[in-house]
């Protein structure tokens, strides 16, 4: 039944003439219908005239107004009079039965957004809401105004002093029915023949009209398809949200005094930013909300279960992981074990020649671009001669990758800056895939970016990091001169600033496991290191950019230059997890070794032809140890 037939202050159904429609009214008729037997649904006069129950509806169904229509009002009546006289009436209001369930994919989140067409005179308010929210009538039909005010669902699409066509963009869960509703305006004394029309359309949208020319509308003929006398809604579903969900499974067990270090992942289908939050867990732990990684130091206090959850949210919706994690007692410790084979041969000099220094093409070059939803696309338009590209936008980071790999290469090149901006421009190399690969970026000027996206700082200078990310990048994985874990490790960090329309010259070569950068300015180096790091030994190389325009790189050459040096990198694993520690016991001079990574590397001379002796030692911290002995034999220069 519509809300609006039985409440509309100074229609034909106060009977008593006392102003207000009551149970009383509804009883009245009663006593009336009682007298005069059942009328027809057609039937709208008597012997007096105009009928007092004409705008009563067919409440059961049997076509037909008798007593038990009146009944079947009386407990919406009680809850609902309404006092035309007062200023605290309520509204007159008509609500929808249930449009149907909103399309998308269970669990998600889907948007509505509502247009509308035609003037609005008779109404205050239009708007949208969870039909099964209403305990009386969980199927739909007609909530008076006082149940639908009170729903958290209720959502206004369109209210008196807003702009005709009025654009919102209320979210329900997909799946769940909801129902329109409109509030006549205030002071209306128009007939409560005034009622919702709703069709439902092929591709799933509804048009909602307010119809203006029946007497009599049964809550039955909702979403007939009958015609629009005043204005028209459509409704259509204008985006969805899929909840984010993880993906990795919880370790479960740990020791005291070893280091428990989880790393929860998650996916979302809409490939929307996550953020994780540790909602229950011991004293100590930790999570970072960009990654997700889990980290504690239980104490032999801890020993025994704990329940954690861990929340991940993609702004709108989120999921839960809830595990019990049990700490054990410290075990005895188990020493490393040394896993690879040693570089038993080196030589003076190599067998392989320096390469030519051959120009570099950039049209079959690709562009990798990182959907971080802060800037726009990056574009990169090369040069008609395939010697240069410019970056074109202030962008999400993008690489413009190679279409080649580097090992035992130097690559050298020219970049310039003549846009505006400060941020950041640089390079790629071992590039491995999308989260894998070296990073050198240079920023003009420091920035901290706080509040919502929560960035971190990146500071002035140069920067090269280790980027290894198994999921998706983030910007913190790239923006913060820190890093981010291990998702993005900082292996080297200066504080000079590049300069606008300068044209920079900068050189890397690349070796397993070591690598040189330099850059100049004419013939002035302002900066050149060798770093040695083994992640990567090989890979793709790209230009980078990312929140900087028109970045320009220039004139691109490269040669393969075979490494003269021996190389021996060092495995090892432990069985309890300890960090590991790298060092010589026995060695040649000016051999040396990573005590973090246990690349060793040796640039042998005449004097030290023949055989060596070398013995490495792999500490786990906690008194275990491997030892690794083996000969080496040095050979003279094969070019000589």
């Amino acid at each position: 039944m519509l809300a609006s037939d039985f409440q509309n202050p100074g229609n034909r159904h106060d009977v008593n003439a006392d102003r207000q429609v009551s149970p009383i009214d509804a009883l009245l008729v009663i006593n009336q219908l009682n007298a005069t037997g059942s009328r027809p649904l057609s039937s709208h006069s008597d012997a007096e005239g105009e009928s007092t129950f004409a705008g009563y509806i067919d409440t059961n169904g049997d076509e037909s107004l008798s007593p038990i229509d009146a009944l079947l009002v009386i407990n919406v009546l009680a809850d609902f009079a309404v006092n035309a006289a007062s200023d605290e009436a309520t509204p007159v209001v008509a609500a929808s039965q249930s449009l149907g369930a909103v399309l998308g994919v269970s669990g998600g989140e889907v948007s509505l957004q509502a247009t509308f067409d035609g003037d609005l005179p008779n109404v205050d308010e239009i708007g949208i809401y969870v039909v099964d929210q209403l305990d009386a009538q969980p199927d739909g039909g007609s909530p008076a105004w006082r149940e639908v005010a009170e729903l958290p669902s209720r959502q206004p699409l369109w209210q008196r002093g807003s702009s005709r066509n009025l654009t919102a963009a209320p979210s329900f869960p997909a799946g769940q029915s909801i129902g329109v509703y409109v509030v006549q305006a205030t002071g209306d004394a128009s007939p409560a023949s005034d009622h919702l029309q709703v069709t439902r359309q092929l591709d799933g949208s509804w048009v909602v009209g307010w119809e203006d020319s029946l007497s009599v509308w049964p809550a039955t003929n909702l979403g007939t398809g009958r015609g629009f006398d005043d204005w028209r809604m459509t409704l259509t579903v204008a985006d969805s949200n899929l909840p984010p969900e993880f993906q990795s499974e919880p370790i479960t067990t740990a020791n005291a005094a070893i280091p428990y270090v989880y790393d929860s992942e998650a996916t979302d289908p809409d490939a929307d930013p996550l953020a994780y939050k540790l909602m229950s867990g011991p004293t100590g732990m930790m999570v970072d909300e960009a990654t997700g990684l889990i980290r504690w130091t239980p104490t032999p206090a801890d020993i025994g279960f704990h329940q954690i959850a861990i929340e991940v949210s993609d702004g709108a919706l989120t999921d839960l992981q809830t595990y019990d994690l049990q700490i054990g007692e410290t075990p005895s410790n188990r020493p490393p074990v040394i896993t690879s084979d040693p570089e038993r041969l080196a030589y003076l000099g190599t067998i392989e020649e320096t390469g030519a220094l051959a120009p570099v093409a950039l049209n079959s070059w690709s562009t990798i671009q990182y959907e971080f939803n802060i800037f726009q696309d990056a574009e990169w338009v090369v040069a008609d001669d395939g010697n240069s590209v410019r970056q074109l936008h202030n962008s999400d980071a993008s690489i413009f990758l190679s279409d080649f790999e580097l090992t035992d290469t130097r690559i050298e090149g020219t970049w310039l800056l003549d846009g505006g901006d400060d941020d950041m421009m640089g390079f790629v190399f071992g590039y491995q895939d999308t989260g894998h690969f070296y990073l050198f970026d240079w920023k003009k000027n420091s920035q901290s970016v706080q509040g919502t996206q929560n960035l971190g700082n990146a500071e002035r200078g140069m920067t090269v990091r280790v980027v290894s990310v198994d999921d998706r990048l983030q910007p913190r994985d790239v923006w913060p001169t820190a890093g981010n874990g291990a998702r993005s490790r900082t292996i080297f960090h200066n504080n000079i600033a590049w300069s606008h329309n300068v044209e920079y010259r900068f050189e890397l070569e690349f070796h397993p496991g070591e690598f040189t950068i330099t850059v100049s300015d004419g013939d002035t180096v302002i900066e050149s290191v060798t770093l040695q790091d083994d992640t990567y030994t090989s890979g793709g190389f790209g230009f980078y950019n990312f929140s900087q325009d028109n970045a320009v790189y220039r004139g691109f050459s490269a040669q393969t230059v075979p490494d003269s040096r021996y190389i021996y990198d060092v495995e090892a694993s432990d069985a309890d997890g300890d960090a590991l520690t790298y060092e010589f016991v026995e060695h040649p001079m000016g051999m040396t070794i990573g005590a973090s990574t246990g690349l060793i590397t040796w640039e042998p001379t005449e004097e030290f032809i023949g055989n060596q002796n070398v013995t490495v030692r792999v500490t786990d911290g906690r008194g275990g140890e491997a030892i690794q002995e083996y000969v080496l034999c040095v050979h003279p220069d094969p070019n000589n």
